[in-house]
């Protein structure tokens, strides 16, 4: 296996990244913002994706590959997934995974109620993606992990997101 470090254009995120079915969300943010906890309320309930796994969790390695955004987790955080309160706790895992959508936390009072169409989309590592805004922290995850699911059910059947939104 390619040491990510060694991969042309690859960059370390803070990030965690989630495969469903057969893509990614990659999921940014702060220390403390929720990442990994979005990540396991992805990872308990998957519906209507066949299978969903871990790629990373906190730091994620991200590259481009023949047009796509590659994710990676380094390998000293592989296969783990910190859960506040009870740890870091060993889950399965991919080793990397195609990003189809990119989930910004925020601070709920800085949200967006209606997103301008700029701000449907991100270019990392020169890939421009579909890109969603939401609450970071909190209450709200179940909520904000199933319009991740849709807006990821949306992407996967050809559909534009801003298409989505409107």
């Amino acid at each position: 296996m390619v040491d990510p470090r060694q991969r042309a254009g690859a960059t370390l995120l803070p990030a965690s990244c989630v495969l469903l079915g057969a893509a990614a969300i990659l999921i940014r943010g702060p220390s403390g913002a929720g990442k990994s906890s979005l990540c396991h309320t992805l990872l308990a309930n998957p519906a209507p994706f066949p299978f969903v796994s871990l790629i990373g969790d906190d730091q994620i390695w991200v590259y481009p590959a023949s047009g796509r955004l590659i994710g990676e987790p380094p390998p000293a955080l592989a296969g783990k997934l910190e859960l506040r309160g009870l740890g870091i706790i060993p889950v399965s895992f991919e080793r990397r995974g195609r990003i189809a959508l990119v989930a910004d936390l925020v601070p709920a009072g800085e949200m967006e109620r209606l997103p301008e169409e700029d701000e449907l989309s991100t270019t990392l590592c020169g890939i421009t993606l579909p890109r969603l805004a939401v609450p970071a922290s909190g209450p709200q995850h179940q909520a904000c992990a199933a319009r991740l699911r849709q807006a990821m059910a949306w992407i996967a059947g050809g559909r534009e997101l801003a298409d989505l939104t409107r």
